[in-house]
């Protein structure tokens, strides 16, 4: 059973220019100009094929609680590899007002509230934005815990209705489609057991699949966007439920092998330590929920491969790989600040001196140097005590920033702010950052986003000196190495690759390397 391949190429984001005078003028035409020539950057890859692997033949690390976790979804999603997520929801908040066809996420009331996206629609505003960053990713599996049950406005279809707002409804696997593939199916299970199967990986790129813990939900009806989990402690429970999905509480391994050998997917949870992790992986669980995301922190916390490919085949397989549009930095190097700089620069000379940049910037995001930066940048010279303007995001706990110098061996400094349309968004875990390099190359604008879409001006700044090399920086702010991955990294609206660039170490580097792709 296969499902067409999303095919949508992604969107040049036509977000209006800063216009400032004359100057402002032009470079609006030389934008407009190059808009329909973007497209041409946007090529579908060649994506490294997975052949007939179906979802229930591969493990995958699942981010439990993924909303209560120093790492933000998105970094979970684009840097730690993960294709597993999990979110809590409640009708309401102690404090705060009720909601109509919209839920809280949260994990205990009163006691445990913390989040990094306050409603549903918040989280599936990030979610939106991965899905448009990476258009051709592995399918993702949102695991929804309903924790206190359905409203009069807080419905199923009230549901149906605010995920299909963000996620489009063809690029959701429901299960009116395993039924469409299985016809003659009179239940969900038997769409995947017998002579009907699960899909192929290949055929679920640019996919989402929806889990509610709630049997109320749909009971697994076909009109739904989403399908209904039940919860296995033996094998009875497989045996007598209409359940495709089945969670597990307790490491019981014959049990979660027994799930495989049905063909049915099981989740296990909470798996914090090594030897849970690997027994979780040896019983052949298909996701596998911790609390530990970083993976450079807990080495053994991964089932992504050399490439990033995010899952680990049951049986062995070739080597995978997921498209994306991404450069990486890694670097060792001491800090873009005060009156000199020590950074990795990826860099153009510009004869074109007006330019605009943009990238989503992701990092480890925990476990790191809060302010090691992944900028945008135009810079007067290589010397550590240039005059620059960057937009930067600190790799931790830190707002989008705008920094400058304004001469050489002058001190740094820097504004940060609130991005606007991010209302119930936890703001250091905002990724995008855009440079306006106008005025002959002697000004620069400074933005930052959510979305890539609806941009909020950090702050303007003007030179003396013209700002002649423009491209990409980073730093790991101490004496460890740091990666920051640059994601649909453009210049007017054209996207850039690695070879575009010349590298230079400026200042402090004790080790550097830029790469296409998340890894080296």
């Amino acid at each position: 059973m296969n499902f067409p391949r999303k095919t949508m190429k992604p969107k040049y984001r036509q977000d209006t220019f800063l216009q400032i005078g004359s100057a402002g003028a032009v470079l609006s035409l030389l934008f407009l100009a190059n808009c329909a020539a973007s497209d041409l950057d946007w090529q579908e890859a060649s994506l490294v094929t997975t052949g007939d692997l179906r979802y229930n033949e591969v493990q995958q690390k699942s981010s439990h609680n993924s909303f209560q976790r120093h790492e933000g979804l998105l970094d979970q999603l684009v840097y730690h590899r993960i294709r597993s997520v999990e979110l809590d929801i409640y009708r309401g908040k102690f404090g705060r007002p009720g909601l109509s066809d919209d839920w809280y996420v949260y994990h205990i009331p009163f006691i445990d509230t913390g989040t990094s996206c306050d409603r549903l629609s918040n989280c599936l505003q990030e979610l939106k934005v991965f899905d448009q960053q990476q258009p051709y990713h592995e399918i993702v599996t949102v695991w929804l815990d309903i924790k206190d049950g359905w409203g009069d406005s807080q419905t199923p279809a009230a549901f149906d209705a605010l995920v299909s707002q963000y996620i489009d409804k063809d690029d959701i696997l429901k299960p009116s489609d395993l039924f469409a593939a299985c016809p003659g199916a009179t239940s969900l299970k038997q769409t995947v057991v017998g002579s009907c199967r699960w899909p192929t990986l290949d055929s679920l790129r640019g996919k989402w699949m929806f889990v509610l813990t709630n049997g109320a939900y749909s009971n697994n009806r076909p009109d739904r966007v989403g399908f209904s989990t039940g919860t296995a402690s033996n094998t009875n429970d497989v045996d007598n439920s209409n359940r495709i999905f089945l969670n597990q509480g307790d490491a019981n391994n014959p049990l979660s092998r027994y799930i495989h050998a049905q063909r049915l997917v099981s989740r296990r949870y909470v798996v914090d330590t090594q030897n849970d992790f690997n027994s979780a992986l040896s019983g052949l669980v298909h996701h596998v929920a911790t609390n530990k995301v970083n993976f450079h922190r807990d080495s053994w916390s991964k089932t992504h491969n050399s490439a990033g490919w995010p899952f680990k085949c049951i049986t062995s397989c070739g080597t995978s790989a997921e498209e994306e549009v991404v450069i990486g930095i890694q670097v060792n190097s001491e800090d873009i600040w005060d009156r000199g700089d020590h950074f990795h620069f990826l860099h153009q000379t510009m004869g074109t001196l007006n330019g605009r940049w943009s990238a989503a910037v992701n990092s480890a995001s925990s476990h790191i140097d809060q302010w090691a930066k992944g900028c945008v940048m135009a810079r007067a010279s290589t010397a550590s005590d240039s005059p620059y303007f960057a937009v930067c995001r600190p790799a931790d706990n830190k707002k989008l920033r705008v920094q400058y110098r304004d001469n050489y061996g002058s001190n740094s400094s820097a504004n940060d702010t609130d991005i606007a349309h991010a209302d119930g968004l936890d703001q250091p875990n905002l990724t995008y950052v855009k440079m306006d390099v106008y005025n002959g190359g002697k000004c620069a604008a400074g933005f930052g986003s959510q979305d890539g879409e609806r941009w909020t001006r950090i702050a303007t700044r003007c030179f003396n000196h013209t700002l002649v090399l423009q491209g990409i920086a980073a730093s790991s702010h101490g004496n460890a190495e740091v990666k920051h991955l640059f994601t649909n990294l453009s210049y007017w609206g054209n996207i850039q690759r690695k070879a575009a660039f010349t590298e230079s170490d400026i200042g402090t580097v004790r080790s550097a390397r830029a790469f296409d792709g998340s890894f080296p």
